[in-house]
């Protein structure tokens, strides 16, 4: 029994045995909120028969109930809210937990799933929230979507050896890749796409931010690699776009755009047979 849980049951044995012992003596009081006590740790009427989750998307009921330590058929005086609630933030995957009992038999639990922006490649593939926490590899059809970020290292010098060797626990990369400038500049770009040009987040297939101050964008239909160069990325985004619709309007094809400069954009076009009559024209 935790000490939160001790704790709430002296308070509510004290509480039984005062009201008992307004109409009776102190003894039979003392039995009569004994008896009480164990009615109320034994009785079915109080087991819990249901378990309701609040503000899960893909972590299911049963798994956030098992990470929780509270099962169906468990008294609801012995399940810890308080208990229940630490353990479900030590899982990286949640957050604004809270738990309740609602009597006699329901347990409610409320929190927030953090969601994957990207996805980063490290010893393996991890999702990663807007704030650079590390996320296990979420299990859902809508990480198809995300882009993909590379070109990250752990920063903590001491994890460097493990990570290169494949030994890493999730706990030991989620701390060292906390607050990665590489992962926080992939972000940045991602998250400054999707606010100047939401639909461009989808034409996103990688972010590679190896060098940090020249990350480089891979588009997914064209793979076409896109240098963007530090700062002035709400200019940048907008001359992308445009830059691309005109390209697909004109039916050239690029490999390469290059925004790294001021007021200047450099594009490689490949040479087919029409993109080389529309150039002429």
């Amino acid at each position: 029994m935790t000490p939160n849980r001790r704790r709430w049951f002296g308070h509510l044995f004290l509480l039984v045995g005062g009201v008992l012992a307004t109409g009776s003596g102190a003894a039979g009081a003392v039995i009569a909120g004994q008896s009480v006590y164990a009615w109320m740790l034994y009785s079915p009427r109080f087991s819990i028969r249901e378990i309701v989750v609040t503000g899960a998307e893909t972590v299911g009921v049963d798994e956030i109930a098992a990470i929780s330590g509270i099962a169906r058929g468990d008294n609801i005086f012995q399940a810890d809210p308080i208990d229940a609630g630490e353990r479900l933030r030590r899982d990286r995957r949640f957050d604004d937990v809270f738990v309740r009992r609602v009597m006699p038999g329901r347990i409610d639990i409320f929190l927030k799933e953090k969601k994957p922006v990207a996805l980063v490649q490290l010893d393996r593939m991890y999702g990663v929230d807007y704030n650079g926490e590390l996320l296990p590899t979420p299990a859902s059809d809508r990480i198809t979507s995300l882009p993909i970020i590379t070109g990250v290292v752990p920063e903590q010098g001491g994890i460097v050896e493990s990570f290169a060797e494949g030994r890493t626990s999730f706990a030991e990369m989620a701390d060292s890749i906390h607050y990665n400038v590489k992962v926080d500049r992939a972000i940045y770009i991602i998250e400054m796409i999707r606010a100047f040009s939401p639909g461009f987040v989808d034409r996103i297939s990688e972010v590679h931010v190896d060098q940090i101050h020249d990350p480089v964008v891979y588009t997914t239909e064209t793979g076409t690699t896109v240098r963007l160069g530090i700062g002035h990325y709400p200019d940048k985004i907008k001359q992308l776009e445009q830059i691309l619709t005109r390209l697909k309007e004109d039916k050239i094809e690029t490999r390469w755009i290059d925004l790294r400069f001021d007021n200047q954009v450099i594009v490689r076009p490949i040479l087919t047979a029409d993109a080389a009559d529309t150039l002429k024209s």
